[in-house]
């Protein structure tokens, strides 16, 4: 991502609080990615995964402030006060929430491969200039 355009993948991504639910989300998602291919080649008391674990449950507690038991029956009785019209029964939502997961996770594969081809192009270009 450039730094003129910082959320281009993302619509509607610098719309209010909704956007900034929906970066946080997908900071953990690219942050759980990041830990489960870190994850095949360390343990699970390395720094580095550690940390990850740290940043996740950080970030987690900023999309919910709520202890995890309270969240959850607190968002369902206000969503049955409220009459919301939203619910998970509805196909289509769970059909979006399932998009919206399998996209997220897409961009964190491809912000990885990105990564790796422009380490390998730097490799590349070093070793050819060593030649």
């Amino acid at each position: 991502m450039t730094a003129s355009q910082p959320d281009e993948g993302m619509p509607f991504a610098d719309v209010g609080p909704e956007g900034d639910y929906l970066k946080a989300k997908q900071a953990v998602q690219l942050l759980k990615a990041e830990r489960d291919t870190l994850s095949k080649d360390l343990r699970p008391k390395h720094p580095k995964i550690i940390r990850l674990n740290d940043e996740i449950d950080k970030q987690e507690k900023l999309i919910d402030p709520l202890p995890a038991g309270r969240g959850r029956e607190a968002r369902d009785s206000a969503a049955s006060r409220s009459g919301s019209r939203w619910k998970t029964s509805n196909p289509t939502l769970r059909n979006g929430k399932r998009r919206l997961l399998d996209l997220s996770q897409q961009l964190a594969q491809f912000n990885r491969l990105k990564g790796k081809v422009e380490r390998q192009k730097t490799l590349y270009d070093r070793l050819t200039n060593n030649l």
